[in-house]
């Protein structure tokens, strides 16, 4: 059964400066397997193959959202294969967590980037993502799917609610961040 948390909302970034746009959004929790998914459509005022150069600047991922805190390259398989560290800071009231990610980071094209979570080097039982970039007028449109079984504890009830505001609100602070350093790639 599963339990959606999340319904489409549309969102326009009040900043003056960046003009980032999360188009859409669902989040759900399935209380049977506990995966959480998420689903979101984010809209960046940049072109795709800056806003793929920024996405795959791995080294430098904490720059995208202040909640990560660490991002490291473990190894370089290929250039389009990567194992990646991500490690953020989530608090859920008073519950505060290192969220570990350590994934293999494959770059199928330049429209598609696939993350499978490496569970034993992670705090999560399985967790995969895809990020899938078109080019709308001039300006970006990046699909994110994501789901993921984490390997913590998540405070019932009130948990997968807090945790889909956790999440709706890194969308908006990732969303700005990519444009921004997009940008910052684009000028001389």
């Amino acid at each position: 059964m599963v339990i959606r948390v999340g319904i489409l909302f549309f969102y326009w970034l009040s900043s003056s400066v960046w003009a980032a746009t999360v188009l859409k959004s669902t989040f759900s929790h399935d209380v049977e397997t506990d995966q959480y998914s998420l689903f979101a459509e984010i809209k960046i005022a940049a072109p795709k193959h800056l806003v793929l150069a920024t996405l795959t600047d791995y080294k430098n991922l904490s720059k995208v959202s202040p909640l990560i805190t660490e991002s490291t390259v473990l190894k370089q398989h290929s250039p389009q294969h990567h194992q990646i560290r991500l490690v953020s800071s989530q608090c859920i009231l008073f519950f505060c967590a290192d969220i570990i990610r350590t994934q293999d980071i494959r770059i199928i094209n330049e429209h598609r980037i696939e993350a499978t979570i490496i569970p034993e080097q992670s705090n999560f039982k399985q967790a995969s993502s895809v990020w899938t970039l078109t080019t709308k007028n001039k300006a970006t449109v990046i699909q994110y799917e994501t789901h993921s079984v984490p390997d913590f504890w998540i405070p019932p009830v009130i948990g997968p609610w807090f945790l889909e505001s956790a999440m709706q609100d890194s969308i908006i602070e990732m969303a700005e961040g990519i444009e921004r350093i997009a940008i910052q790639k684009e000028q001389p």
